[in-house]
Formats: structure tokens, C-alpha cells, sequence
């Protein structure tokens, strides 16, 4: 049964909410990821960004300045940790209607990646694969 380390996208780097939104388009535009998890100045996860939730925002470039991650950030997310079954995880993600949760350390609570619906569904059917061909 696979779990969410084996289908997270890990090495992501939070965002701070205190951030700008001009610093958090220029994270977006310089990389692959479509979420980021946000932390407070401790570290602690305090919710999630999606590019999704930017799109109203990427033509009103005199906003980007003034305004931070906090105010453009779903604080209710709710993160899964690593050793969560892969399934109860895309279950969650389907209750949410968001198709990336932040994925979270098991001692800290710290985010350490993203859980993306389409990379885990991906990683499912490769298993499936593996699995067919093995028998």
C-alpha cells in the first residue's frame, strides 16, 4: 500500500505569509510547482498557496507590492503527514476540492512538500503497472 512519502513532491520550500506577492509570483514563475505550503516566522505551517488562487491577481501587477501571501492564502488547509496511506490522502484531497495539500514532517509538523492530485495519481498508476507485470 503506498503512502504519501512515496507520491509527495518533497523538497519544496515554503513560502513566509509575511512574503510579497511580487516575491511569491517570481517563486512561481521560476519553478514547477502549482502550491506552495505558507509558515510563519517559526516555521509553522499556517496555510497554502495555489497558483490558482493568483490568477485574478497576475494581471494587477500594482498590487504586487503591497500585498503578502497571508492575504491570498487558504488558512484552513489541512496538511496529511507522511506515513498517511496514499489512499486517505487523495480522499482528503477530493473533501477539499483543492488538488494539492501540504504534506507535513512527522516529529515537527513542518511542511516538507506538496501531495499534488495528478503526480499521485500518476505514482498509482505506475504501481498498478509494476504490480500487472509482476504477476
Amino acid at each position: 500500500s503506498l503512502t504519501v512519502a512515496q507520491a509527495a513532491m518533497g523538497d519544496i520550500a515554503p513560502v513566509r505569509q509575511t512574503d510579497s506577492l511580487g516575491t511569491l509570483l517570481r517563486r512561481f514563475s521560476d519553478g514547477e510547482n502549482l502550491a506552495y505550503p505558507v509558515v510563519d516566522a517559526d516555521g509553522k505551517m499556517t496555510g497554502l498557496v495555489t497558483l490558482a488562487h493568483l490568477k485574478d491577481l497576475l494581471t494587477s501587477s500594482d498590487c504586487w507590492d503591497w500585498m503578502v501571501v497571508a492575504d491570498v492564502m487558504v488558512s484552513d488547509m489541512q496538511g496529511v503527514s507522511e506515513s498517511v496511506p496514499l489512499a486517505a490522502a487523495l480522499k482528503l484531497i477530493e473533501d477539499t476540492g483543492c488538488e494539492q495539500i501540504p504534506v507535513l514532517s512527522e516529529p515537527t509538523g513542518r511542511p516538507v512538500g506538496i501531495l499534488d492530485l495528478r503526480h499521485a495519481k500518476k505514482i498509482v498508476h505506475q504501481e498498478l503497472i509494476r504490480l500487472q507485470t509482476r504477476t
